[in-house]
This record gives C-alpha cells, structure tokens and sequence, in this order.
C-alpha cells in the first residue's frame, strides 16, 4: 500500500487520546482488519514493506525501530505513544511517535488489535474502539534483526578506509559520559583518520554513529547500550 512517511492527515490516523478521554476511531474497524488480513496474505511483501519504510528516511529509521522494539510485547497505542515521547532518539525524527507507529501498522510492521469499553459489541456499525493493542509482528522482528545496531555498524567499519574503526571507537569511549562536539574534537586531535585518506572532521564521525545507534543526542552526546558494544568490539590501537 502507498504511504507517505512525511505526513499523515488526521482522518487516516489512529486515533490519539483528546482531552476529555475519548479515543474515536477514525477508520472503520473492518477497514483496519481488512488491511490486516492482506499484510498476512504475504509475509515477504510485508517484510519488504517494512523495510522500504526503515530505508525510505534516514532520520526515521531508529525512530521507528525504537517504536517496534517498544511493542515486542503487546501494549496499549495510548501508553507506548506517551512512552516514546520521552526516548532521546525520537528527536531524530520530525514525526511523533503516534505517526511513525500508525505508518508502522499501515505498512505491516505493528498489528493493531481494537480495544473496546465493556459491553459494547464490536459488530454493531456504531462501534469505536477507545484504543488499540500493539503488538510488533513477524515482518517488524525480522526488520529489527536487520536493522540491528550492532550489524549495521559492523558493516559500516568494513566500508571504511583502515583506521577509521579506532576513531569510532574514540568517539563511543568519548561519549560515555555526555560531552559536547569540542570534546570529541579534542579527543581525535591528531588521530590519522582526520587526514588519511582524506581530510574528514570529528562530525562525520558522530553522525554515522548516530545513524546506526551508537549515540544519541539528548542535549549532549551519550553513547547508548548498543554503542557500548560497538566499543568494545573494536581493539585499541597500540
């Protein structure tokens, strides 16, 4: 199905909470399970699906991992939205959690299962769901085993001229602790990847760290969980 990453109009949405509480669904709940049922019909355009959307935006690709990632157990759309607002990663994105997860369940990535108050019977054409259960589907596990942090930044270190690998590692080191550009330019005074092959600066660095996972930004540079590993995969140089 088409859908465009930089923008979703409202009436096509699931439905965020309003202020006095209510949740109304703005499609038709058969229309959302019949959307369902076809991204089950073939697993591997799913999964294609999935990851077109991962790649189609460089600055929503952690995002929308971190909200996968957010819905391997099942979770409410109301509670996991509110939750990944507070993730320094998705500042990354120009989208709010509730678009980048809706993108996700249109394109397959995140099944949506309506939740309705008691007693309301979920056959009657008048009926709304106040919420939904996410839960991150087979396509959206398989994405995120694609996509892993740790992979994606092996794979950028065997694209890289020789010695730069040290210098990630100085970065990640750096950036244990939350500092500033200056220090991680401090840091990489003098280091050969700066100059050799060609004349690059401490940026570069950063953001392909960033790209991949290996640090966030959060008002200063912090090194993640996943950056850890990357450091410590890499031997320091004598």
């Amino acid at each position: 199905m088409e859908y465009q990453d930089h923008a979703v109009a409202p009436a096509e949405a699931v439905p965020s909470t309003t202020h006095d509480g209510e949740c109304p669904a703005a499609k038709a709940n058969e229309e959302i399970q019949a959307e369902a049922l076809d991204c089950q019909s073939d697993p591997e355009a799913v999964f294609a699906e999935v990851c077109s959307h991962l790649s189609l935006n460089r600055s929503n690709t952690l995002p929308m991992c971190a909200c996968m990632n957010a819905c391997r157990e099942a979770v409410s759309y109301r509670e996991v939205e509110v939750a990944l607002a507070d993730q320094p990663v998705m500042n990354m994105s120009t989208q709010t959690p509730h678009t980048l997860l809706r993108i996700l369940i249109d394109a397959g990535a995140i099944d949506a299962t309506p939740i309705y108050e008691e007693g309301v019977d979920p056959e009657a054409e008048d009926a709304r769901a106040y919420d939904y259960e996410l839960v991150t589907s087979e396509a959206g596990l398989r994405a995120l085993e694609q996509y892993d942090p740790c992979a994606r930044f092996a794979q950028l270190i065997e694209e890289e001229p020789e010695g730069y690998a040290d210098a990630y590692r100085i970065v990640l080191d750096t950036c244990r602790e939350a500092v500033g550009l200056p220090a991680i330019e401090t840091a990489l005074s003098g280091h050969p990847a700066l100059h050799s092959p060609k004349t690059v600066f401490a940026g570069y660095f950063v953001s392909k760290l960033e790209t991949v996972g290996g640090i966030v930004w959060d008002g200063a540079w912090r090194t993640t969980e996943e950056g850890i590993r990357m450091a410590d995969s890499i031997p320091v140089c004598a």
